[in-house]
């Protein structure tokens, strides 16, 4: 399987995505709750196939679709993103929110084989 980006694309995910964007983000999830996407991608995935399975959240960024679904009836969750700092926060919020046993975060560009692997095991 080939990768659809660049070789430099999980550094580049990093430099844009870094921490203090992804606290600013899990801040403002914190505050306010789902944004409109969320929400929308949430309710979907509750009305159409249940919420009582498990979750494969690829570019998960805070975790937000990951935690929603988990106060919702999912059970677990392997969470994929290519920025460390969005993984780290995600992470703190899981451990903060006692869920850190149900979620598996895996770091990486998910279009690549080797996250693949590590996401299918």
């Amino acid at each position: 399987m080939s990768a659809c980006c660049p070789a430099g694309f999980r550094s580049t995910a990093d430099t844009h995505f870094n921490a203090k964007i992804a606290a600013k983000e899990l801040a403002r999830y914190r505050k306010a709750g789902a944004g409109v996407t969320t929400r929308f991608l949430r309710d979907l995935v509750i009305e159409t196939r249940g919420a009582d399975r498990m979750l494969l959240d690829v570019g998960c960024g805070i975790g937000a679709l990951t935690f929603e679904l988990l106060e919702h009836g999912m059970n677990q969750a392997v969470s994929v993103d290519a920025s460390a700092a969005y993984l780290a926060a995600a992470s703190e919020e899981a451990a903060r929110r006692g869920a850190s046993a149900a979620i598996r975060f895996v770091p990486g560009d998910f279009s690549t084989a080797d996250v693949y692997l590590r996401v299918k095991d």
